[in-house]
């Protein structure tokens, strides 16, 4: 109970002691801001870096599991770490994440990105060439994209949360049109393909 309470009021760890990433460590000294709550975690921003606490608490608990494992939410965020490792050894612009337990808690740590620069063309032809290679990897993003630039410009995708193994058809079709969306979001009127990305020099890369 005293986890979903923490998590709810986005209160850091207690003590840093013991910490094995310096950004935990000054997070618990009081260095960090908070950023909000998802459906898995809670967040914080920590110098250069973003911190997220798995969390037991869903964002939207009536749609969401609300687990009161500790072991269960701390291994999902060891799995999305994990993920991310086993993306990038594949060439997919995933964000480096780096997983870690404190005070019995599941933390992971990434880079902070450049999330409000418009992305170009070729950045956007990159980012849509990870999304494909997540689907040849056979996996389906299922959500809205959230992606950013790494401080040598590259666009990485830093939320792994809704990424599961079993791509469909119907999951391609819906991962093109988050794409999509992003790429209108960042000034870019070039069209896709809804199936599997399968014409990417239509964008006019």
């Amino acid at each position: 109970f005293q986890h979903a309470v923490d998590d709810l009021h986005g209160l850091p760890p207690r003590s840093g002691k013991g910490a094995t990433h310096p950004a935990i460590a000054a997070l618990a000294n009081g260095e960090g801001r908070h950023i909000g709550k998802g459906n898995e975690s809670v967040a914080w921003s920590v110098g250069n870096h973003i911190v997220k606490r798995a969390s037991p608490v869903a964002y939207h608990p009536i749609h969401h599991k609300v687990h009161d494992d500790i072991r269960v939410i701390n291994k999902r965020a060891k799995d999305q770490a994990d993920l991310s490792g086993h993306f990038r050894k594949a060439g997919i612009n995933a964000t480096p994440t780096e997983y870690h337990e404190h005070e019995g808690r599941g933390y992971t740590v990434q880079p902070k990105l450049d999330i409000d620069s418009t992305m170009n063309d070729a950045q956007l032809k990159e980012l849509g060439e990870s999304v494909k290679g997540m689907h040849a990897q056979g996996y389906e993003y299922r959500d809205q994209l959230q992606a950013g630039l790494d401080d040598q410009g590259k666009p990485s995708i830093f939320d792994l949360g809704t990424v599961r193994k079993g791509k469909t058809q119907h999951s391609e079709k819906d991962d093109a049109g988050s794409y999509r969306n992003f790429t209108r979001e960042h000034g870019s009127n070039r069209r896709i393909h809804d199936t599997g990305f399968d014409a990417l020099e239509d964008f006019g890369g």
